[in-house]
């Protein structure tokens, strides 16, 4: 398949792929907590271990923004050294389709019977102005799809976020492409939450909207200067103190997440020089895929 061809493709693949974005988008006001954490900075690693073939970790962001794109040609060296390349998901049109089929409500539930009919208006506006979406539509999506969309920018083009450039670089280098998540998976992490801890989560994302729009540019610079521990310091700044919903939440997008992607990892690498792009902030910390990596005995070096 041709991604490029698919501008309604990279909606859908933005909205599962912005996890890392959903996570950061969220913030408050609040001065961000300072947690130092391991592997602070850098977003393209190599792996090492002995008897086996060096592989990589790149840390993506799930956007399309030129500027992030212009790391293609950072990466493109490591990509082309190695011999496979693997993603959190393979972005295809099986996955599009299982996506939409578990995004809307069935047997005739909608949106607008869950959420309090001023925020339920706020959300049509904002999903119509922002994302094109009209508000038929929008009345049939169950709240984490309208969750997870808000939380992630506003389309630009229809150009492809991160991730599937990366991905149509690898094909045009034939390279096999597996994925070390199903898209059942990732669905999971955020409509397996109780309906009411989605209605939490998206009249938050809602009331934050306009301060997460003003966000943007400054998670992209922390990004560009391979910051990770700026957005750690920011995703920490986000976590509400009076609901454990935020902390369950963040158990299932990165914790459990990242257990999965590294177990996955290994198996592939012991046989492969893999090139694997991942959301940056599984990398870093105690629970990041990177000291996963370390604690199986491989060898990380920064390269950029």
């Amino acid at each position: 398949m041709d991604v490029k061809t698919k501008p309604l493709f990279y909606r859908t693949a933005e909205m599962m792929c912005g996890l890392l974005c959903l996570l950061i988008s969220q913030t408050v006001l609040a001065e961000p907590v300072k947690q130092s954490v391991l592997h602070p900075a850098g977003l393209l690693w190599k792996i090492h271990k002995a008897g086996q073939h060096d592989s990589y970790l790149f840390g993506t962001i799930h956007i399309s923004d030129s500027r992030v794109m212009e790391l293609l040609d950072v990466v493109q060296p490591s990509l082309q050294s190695s011999e496979l390349f693997a993603m959190e998901v393979l972005l295809d049109d099986s996955a599009m389709q299982a996506i939409s089929a578990a995004s809307f409500f069935e047997h005739g539930e909608r949106l607008q019977n869950y959420i309090e009919k001023p925020v339920y208006n706020r959300i049509l506006s904002i999903m119509n102005q922002y994302y094109a979406i009209p508000p038929v539509l929008v009345n049939k999506m169950k709240p984490w799809a309208v969750m997870a969309t808000i939380s992630s920018p506003p389309p630009e083009s229809n150009r492809a976020v991160l991730d599937v450039e990366l991905q149509n670089t690898a094909d045009e280098l034939q390279h096999p492409v597996v994925a070390l998540e199903t898209v059942e998976e990732q669905i999971e992490a955020l409509s397996g939450l109780a309906m009411s801890e989605q209605i939490w989560i998206l009249n938050k994302a809602v009331e934050d909207f306009e301060k997460s729009m003003g966000l943007w540019e400054q998670m992209i610079e922390y990004y560009l200067h391979r910051n990770l521990q700026a957005l750690v310091d920011i995703q920490q700044s986000m976590m509400d103190d009076s609901s454990t919903i935020d902390d369950r939440f963040m158990e299932k997008l990165l914790d459990q997440r990242n257990i999965k992607m590294a177990a996955r990892l290994y198996a592939i690498m012991k046989n492969k020089s893999v090139f694997a792009a991942i959301g940056a902030l599984h990398l870093p910390g105690e629970k990041g895929v990177l000291h996963l990596l370390e604690k199986e005995g491989y060898k990380i070096e920064r390269l950029y």
